[in-house]
């Protein structure tokens, strides 16, 4: 967790609930990210997610989105799109009141990837 400043802040903790993959195709991906926590006050919430996890992600997309809009996006590697991992890091948008969670309260990222773009609210594109 960190707080508003952007530091770490020790003591609590948030977790993420990966789902399974909705979009039976075979050419896409959609994998719903649960983060939340067991705090009963709000804390602001940071995920580091390798969308390269193939225990968590069918395959390697090349484009990645997020259809809720609710996610903001941290800046990735110059060598992002060539290294073996993908990892991301993620915020909550606070405009749209999703920076925070509280115990009862997490929040679902809703994660689409595909090898062929056009993807919602992008997260990252390799063309």
């Amino acid at each position: 967790m960190i707080n508003s400043a952007g530091n770490e802040v020790t003591g609590k903790a948030c977790s993420l609930t990966f789902g399974v993959n909705t979009d039976g195709s075979g050419a896409a991906w959609n994998v719903k990210v649960t983060v939340s926590t067991t705090e009963t006050s709000p804390v602001t919430w940071r995920a580091a997610i390798d969308l390269a996890d193939l225990t968590k992600f069918p395959f390697r997309a090349k484009y990645v989105g997020e259809y809720t809009g609710g996610a903001v996006v941290g800046p990735v590697a110059s060598a992002f799109c060539s290294g073996t991992g993908r990892v991301v890091i993620l915020t909550g948008r606070a405009s749209y009141g999703w920076d925070t969670v509280t115990g009862g309260s997490g929040r679902t990222l809703d994660l689409v990837g595909n090898s062929n773009g056009g993807v919602p609210n992008p997260v990252y594109s390799c063309p």
